[in-house]
């Protein structure tokens, strides 16, 4: 009866296995039966010893793989890859060649030499092909471990992409966030530059109301100081006439205006007593048109009144002191600031001012 005993050597990751297979007939296990075997002991041959053994069988081309051989150290002694070697000779499963199999893709039983431990004289054992099996069995182990690294590398892959999006998406609202900072402080921006604008242009608006009233009590001032000098260089007699007929043509002005009031001017006027107050014919003709407009309105004050600051509106009230005093004490008076109609009065930038009343209407105008 025949035993059969198997010794297969493996190595991890990129290292490589040879099956070395023993056959022995009962009580006879090599040639010589005095000797003890190693046919069982396996050892990688080196790269040296392998490209010694191709040159010596002339080439790669039908090389008989040897005890100890891997596919690395043929790869190594030849200048190839293992990957290329295992291509160009048909070796299914690098991790696997077996001892008397060919690179044409045959595999035989071949003697292979076999060394004692004590270093007799060679001894010859025989190998045999594995089974199918036993092929099936590692070309399956093999095929696990491509499938498991397959689905590391997709699993690594799949992370990668989720950190990229996680990534992306930290960006973009980094991104949004720096956005709308900058929207807000634009806007924050641009309203106070028209603020500061819009103040700018009231401010001058109102410089030039004040350089007007200035100019125009100037001139005033240079008039009367004209006619003052005029009067002084003059005769007594010619002064006297001078005032009749400045006292003349005032009340010609006047009464030309049409229903003017007189008699409001001269209550203001007493009542700015040191102040500069003189009548303008233009200003009564304006109030006269105002007083018209009104009363053919049955009382309604135009909407264009209360941004008028030059302009002010009694209705009710009898003229002279009666509606110069309920302007200035804000009698049943309409004002946004509430004291409206007694800042006109006493508004020591007004010079000259024009007064009209039609029906119980009466409108002041100054300038």
């Amino acid at each position: 009866m025949e035993s059969k005993s198997h010794k297969k050597m493996y190595k991890a990751g990129k290292q490589w296995a040879a099956v070395a297979v023993a056959t022995t007939a009962a009580g006879v296990a090599f040639v010589s039966s005095n000797e003890s075997a190693s046919a069982d002991v396996w050892q990688a041959n080196t790269v040296d010893q392998v490209a010694s053994q191709v040159a010596n069988n002339g080439g790669v081309n039908n090389y008989q793989v040897q005890l100890g051989d891997t596919v690395w150290a043929l790869a190594m002694a030849t200048n190839n890859t293992v990957d290329n070697f295992a291509a160009v000779n048909g070796i299914v499963n690098p991790d696997l060649i077996i001892a008397g199999q060919h690179f044409n893709g045959s595999n035989t039983v071949a003697p292979v030499a076999a060394t004692s431990v004590n270093q007799q004289p060679t001894q010859m054992a025989y190998e045999v092909t594995p089974s199918a099996d036993e092929i099936a069995a590692s070309q399956a182990a093999a095929n696990e471990a491509v499938a498991a690294s397959q689905a590391a590398q997709s699993q690594a892959v799949a992370s990668q992409a989720a950190a990229s999006q996680a990534y992306a998406a930290s960006v973009a609202a980094s991104q949004a966030q720096a956005a709308s900072m900058a929207a807000a402080e634009s806007n924050a921006t641009a309203a106070s530059e028209a603020a500061a604008k819009a103040a700018e242009s009231q401010a001058i608006a109102e410089t030039a109301k004040a350089n007007a009233a200035a100019q125009s009590a100037q001139s005033a001032s240079a008039a009367n100081d004209a006619a003052a000098a005029n009067a002084s260089a003059a005769a007594s007699q010619s002064a006297v006439t001078a005032q009749q007929a400045q006292a003349a043509q005032t009340s010609a002005s006047a009464a030309s205006a049409g229903n003017v009031d007189n008699s409001t001017f001269n209550a203001l006027k007493s009542m700015r007593s040191g102040m500069t107050t003189e009548w303008s014919s233009d200003l009564a003709a304006q109030a006269q048109a105002r007083a018209q407009q009104i009363a053919n309105a049955g009382g309604a004050i135009p909407n264009e009144h209360w941004s008028n600051p030059n302009e002010v509106i009694s209705i009710g009230f009898g003229s002279g002191s009666s509606v110069v005093d309920a302007w200035y004490n804000e009698t049943n008076m309409t004002t946004a600031s509430g004291t409206g109609h007694r800042d006109w009065e006493m508004r020591a930038g007004s010079t000259h001012f024009g007064f009209a009343q039609v029906g119980n209407v009466i409108v002041g105008v100054s300038r």
